[in-house]
């Protein structure tokens, strides 16, 4: 959260309508974009689904947990960080 220049005072949601993952959502008044926070070992295709209808945010998941076909979907309308 910190690296990405989110203050630890910032608001932390679990990501509704989700049955597979579990996806964290930090926002900020003062920051212009959302963090999208997945650590699960795989990414459903439903979440993806839902997770690429976000704009101006930042995804940050597991490498093991999105192909390279997910990740280049998902990097047209979202910024992927992998770890």
């Amino acid at each position: 959260m910190l690296i990405e220049g989110f203050p630890l005072e910032s608001n932390k949601s679990e990501q509704a309508g989700l049955q597979g993952n579990k996806v964290w959502v930090i926002e900020h008044p003062d920051i212009g974009y959302k963090l999208l926070i997945c650590l699960d070992a795989q990414i459903d295709e439903s979440t993806l689904s839902l997770l690429s209808k976000n704009q101006e945010a930042v995804l940050v998941c597991l490498d093991i947990a999105l192909s390279d076909q997910a990740k280049l979907i998902l990097s047209d309308c979202l910024k992927v960080k992998t770890i």
